[in-house]
């Protein structure tokens, strides 16, 4: 799973996922970016979105999924909700925005939707393994065979 930012310059001092076991990090992420976007809480700007840089980011990493956060989204979700148009658009990849996740705190809420993101793949994996187990007992989408 790929983790964008959207703070840059305000936000640089703490990357995404720093206080996080270098293990845990490693098994969760494909890799971190803090990218030119996000807001104050008086809902101006930090800088404008800079849609070629999540692009640039994205084309260099192997993600399942993608978790998005910016400065203030709470308050101003506008571009969060360009990258995750963008995201599933172009890449395909299901996106958890942190808007939807939790309040005004950046790191934590940014924690917690790299964990709600980290969900799609176990998900999948479970779905997976279910459509499996019924096609090995001839149970499928039209019942018993």
């Amino acid at each position: 799973m790929a983790v964008v930012r959207l703070g840059a310059p305000a936000t640089t001092a703490v990357p995404p996922l720093s206080d996080w076991p270098d293990d845990l990090r490693k098994a969760v992420s494909a890799g971190e970016a803090i990218v030119p976007g996000g807001h104050y809480v008086d809902g101006r700007e930090i800088s404008p979105l800079d849609l070629d840089a999540v692009r640039r980011f994205l084309d260099g990493v192997r993600a399942d999924a993608v978790a998005v956060t910016s400065v203030f989204s709470p308050a101003d979700d506008g571009h969060e909700r360009r990258v995750e148009e963008l995201v599933r658009a172009e890449y395909g990849l299901p996106v958890s925005v942190s808007s939807e996740i939790g309040s005004l705190g950046l790191l934590e809420r940014e924690n917690a939707t790299v964990l709600n993101a980290a969900l799609y793949g176990v998900a999948a994996h479970v779905t997976d393994a279910l459509v499996t187990a019924l096609a090995e007992r001839g149970l499928g989408e039209r019942g018993p065979t």
